[in-house]
């Protein structure tokens, strides 16, 4: 499986696009992790984007309208750094977020806890705190949601 992600700057405003080869045409179900992240469907033929009302569908190449971040088989030409996850929601790996070692500094009201849970392909991971928490989001790791949590930063 390939994990790439791209950055792209549009007149001044900084765009994260994230995708993998397995991405669906479907968009992502639930919030954008970032807003303007893309990533194209496996066929190439479309890409889903990040828009205020959530993910929609574009329905033409990626390399239409990225040709210096995309060929028009929706192979990536550059990497983009990561980007801090919001403390809601649930978030797709690969597609709406970055895999990556991340850190939050503990649940966003005092006296709440922050949540967090991991779904990998087999199994999944979970914790609780009121303090700071970190997690290791692999590549292969399915999705990642987050409750009560300040926003995850990554970690250099």
């Amino acid at each position: 499986m390939r994990n790439i992600a791209v950055g792209l700057a549009l007149v001044s405003t900084a765009v994260s696009i994230s995708l993998s080869s397995a991405a669906q045409a479907e968009p992502a179900s639930g919030p954008c992790a970032q807003l303007g992240a893309v990533g194209p469907n496996a066929a190439g033929d479309s890409y889903i984007r990040c828009t205020e009302d959530g993910w929609i569908t574009v329905n033409r190449p990626a390399c239409v309208d990225f040709p210096d971040l995309f060929d028009c088989a929706g192979n990536p030409k550059v990497i983009a750094q990561k980007y801090t996850i919001p403390g809601e929601g649930t978030f797709r790996v690969n597609i709406d977020i970055r895999p990556g070692d991340y850190r939050t500094s503990g649940a966003s009201d005092v006296g709440n806890s922050c949540y967090w849970f991991l779904q990998r392909h087999v199994g999944f991971v979970s914790n609780s705190s009121q303090r700071p928490m970190s997690v290791v989001i692999a590549p292969t790791d399915v999705a990642f949601k987050t409750s009560g949590c300040r926003p995850w930063m990554p970690i250099s």
